[in-house]
């Protein structure tokens, strides 16, 4: 039983550790909207084509139209 603790223990230390060297992507801004299928499901990228009140960038999630999965567009505050 003591070992099994052990080994949580080491596997958390080890877990944590590695959380701590984690660098943020850098985000992607565009001048505009990519073509349809431009953007892989799922991606995140900002779009400043100045369509979007000051201070607010687009925010475009890539869809997939033969999957029926739209994209997702909004306008938000710019990212620091």
């Amino acid at each position: 039983m003591v070992m099994r603790w052990q080994s949580a223990g080491l596997l958390m230390v080890s877990l944590m550790s590695g959380c701590t060297t984690l660098v943020p992507a850098p985000i992607e801004y565009l001048k505009q909207d990519p073509p349809p299928g431009g953007v892989p499901p799922g991606k995140l990228v900002y779009v400043d084509d100045g369509k979007c009140p000051d201070g607010q960038i687009k925010k475009l999630r890539g869809g997939d139209g033969s999957k029926n999965l739209p994209r997702h567009v909004e306008c938000v505050p710019r990212p620091q």
